[in-house]
């Protein structure tokens, strides 16, 4: 990172950190067993929502709009809640747990999107440079996203896998043509 002081306006900008990945709706894998993805907890539309590795399953809540903020960051929201992926409170000590919450332009809120050189994707947080992470390096359902001290591992690895936005859109039919009263 590297941070001018212009006109006595601070800026930080990510430096070597590149659009990496296309503006969509992805989803997002841990490297350690690609059965599992991101995930909000219990689909909760809540701010501070839980960020959780669990068994992929399709749902809205394994779906993410990634969108590429033109300074080396995304922003990485979630397409069940509208919330953005978050650092809690800013924190910049290894171990802070990660959550969503309403979109409001903080570093908390930034994250650079790091291709690796296996072809799978790390992603680091603009307020404090720590990494998102498996906590500890096992995957389960349920299993904890936090940030931590950049190490290589596979707990900060993922494959980050587009989702065709005519898949969102397709609507299903779920009824038969016909009359119908609709009651309350």
């Amino acid at each position: 990172l590297i941070t001018l002081f212009m006109f006595g306006i601070k800026e930080t900008k990510a430096v070597g950190y590149t659009n990496t990945i296309s503006d969509g709706i992805y989803v997002i894998k841990s490297v350690i067993d690609k059965n599992y993805a991101l995930d909000i907890d219990n689909a909760s539309k809540e701010n501070y929502a839980n960020v959780q590795a669990y068994k992929y399953n399709g749902s809205n809540a394994q779906k993410f709009k990634i969108k590429y903020l033109n300074d080396g960051y995304y922003t990485i929201e979630s397409v069940c809640s509208g919330k953005n992926i978050d650092v809690y409170n800013a924190g910049k000590q290894v171990g802070t747990n990660v959550i969503q919450f309403a979109s409001n332009g903080s570093d908390a809120q930034k994250w650079a999107i790091v291709k690796n050189n296996d072809g799978t994707y790390s992603m680091v947080s603009k307020c404090s440079g720590l990494y998102l992470d498996v906590e500890g390096g096992t995957i389960s359902s349920g299993k904890n996203i936090q940030v931590y001290t950049g190490n290589g591992t596979n707990a900060q690895k993922f494959v980050i896998e587009n989702v065709s936005t005519t898949d969102n859109i397709k609507p299903i039919k779920t009824v038969s043509d016909g009359t119908y009263v609709i009651k309350s």
